[in-house]
């Protein structure tokens, strides 16, 4: 059968491609790849064709049955954050790993990057993964460009960790290769556009974990706020890991929002929240704490629960549809998936165990939350009761 061959072209000189890639670059009767890739081998008398990611699929069926041999040029390493991530079909293709530039890039830092993540945020919109590293402490390589400059990027390190050490990489081994070591203080004021491909290392700094902010932190109106100790319960029971996909229904002031959504920073979540004040107030909060994976949706559950598959659901507040809202949500709810919900009254405890019993879950429980403040400046350390809550948690069957 005709081949296809995905070529990892590395951070763009031809010397790090390997002996293979070289071979199989001179025998294709068709070469595939960016203008800038493509010129590397502009002294090779071959049909070239700059690569269309929409129509690339059709093209490579095309080739297939006309030529021996295609290959697909591909910066950096083919399994790393490539166009490969966009291919799902049934092509029997061929793939030459490489040297990506981030690995390029340690070997001139000379440190090891056995340990650190590597975040993508070329052409990638959600900040959140960026932002739970920094606060986390990871040391952590991030790919730059198109969004994001590495100009922005590393103002937002100065903010959040300013006294970390990091370094930023342009042009990495090209002609015109630019390497700057520094603390992120100085390094932000680097000028780099958001068309330039850039790197940015950024050392390990003091591990803060996630924690939890005060009630006072957040931007509050009149609209109903949960008090941090329900907050952290509920986080809790929902069990949440990075890259989950969350339901959230009842929003209001985006305290329970935000604190989930800091949890699943790979993932999204989506709050449905019917009172426009409400959803503005959880979109200021979500600019507050750079939450970037909140996508609060500004209407009335169930007609309004985007249709997708859901690994966890919170349930905060009903409107009075509660039982429709169960039933529907619960179709979406992942098998094993869990969900939460929270009342302050016994009728509403009761109504919502009456009606999970009646859809698909197993393992039902329910509790309730007594809490009371203590002041450590009161002389007295009198205790301040907080409103109960109650807690129901069920697993999809």
């Amino acid at each position: 059968m005709n081949r296809i061959v995905f070529i990892s072209a590395g951070p763009g000189n031809p010397q790090y491609l390997l002996p293979i890639a070289h071979q199989v670059i001179a025998q294709s009767q068709i070469l595939i790849g960016r203008p800038d890739l493509l010129d590397l081998w502009e002294h090779q008398n071959k049909f070239k064709l700059t690569v269309n990611i929409e129509n690339l699929y059709s093209q490579l069926i095309e080739f297939q049955q006309k030529y021996e041999l295609t290959a697909v040029l591909i910066s950096g390493d083919a399994t790393l954050f490539s166009m490969l991530n966009n291919f799902h079909f049934p092509l029997k293709i061929e793939i030459i790993p490489g040297i990506s530039s981030f690995q390029y890039f340690c070997s001139r830092l000379k440190i090891n990057w056995n340990s650190l993540k590597i975040i993508n945020l070329h052409g990638n919109k959600n900040l959140s993964p960026f932002i739970s590293a920094l606060e986390q402490g990871y040391g952590m390589i991030v790919f730059t460009g198109g969004l994001y400059s590495a100009t922005n990027l590393l103002k937002i390190a100065s903010l959040i960790s300013p006294k970390r050490m990091g370094a930023l990489g342009v042009n990495l081994s090209l002609p015109k290769e630019f390497i700057q070591l520094g603390p992120v203080q100085e390094l932000c004021n680097i000028q780099v556009s958001e068309s330039d491909l850039a790197l940015i290392y950024l050392s390990p700094s003091e591990n803060k974990g996630i924690g939890f902010f005060e009630d006072e932190d957040y931007a509050r109106t009149r609209i109903p706020f949960s008090k941090k100790e329900t907050r952290m319960m509920v986080c809790s029971l929902l069990e949440l890991s990075s890259s989950m996909t969350v339901l959230e229904i009842g929003g209001g002031s985006g305290g329970t929002t935000i604190d989930i959504a800091r949890r699943i920073p790979e993932g999204i979540l989506f709050s449905i929240e019917k009172n426009q004040e409400a959803c503005q107030l959880i979109q200021q909060n979500s600019e507050r704490f750079r939450t970037y994976n909140v996508k609060c949706i500004y209407g009335i559950a169930p007609n309004d629960i985007p249709q997708k598959l859901f690994d966890r659901i919170f349930i905060g507040g009903s409107g009075g549809s509660l039982a429709s809202i169960i039933e529907s949500s619960s179709k979406l709810l992942k098998k094993e998936g869990i969900l939460v919900m929270t009342a302050i009254s016994l009728s509403h405890v009761t109504e919502g165990i009456n009606i999970i019993k009646n859809n698909s879950f197993h393992s039902l429980s329910a509790f309730q939350q007594s809490i009371s403040r203590i002041d450590p400046n009161d002389k007295n350390l009198m205790m301040k009761s907080l409103n109960p809550i109650f807690f129901i948690k069920a697993v999809k069957s």
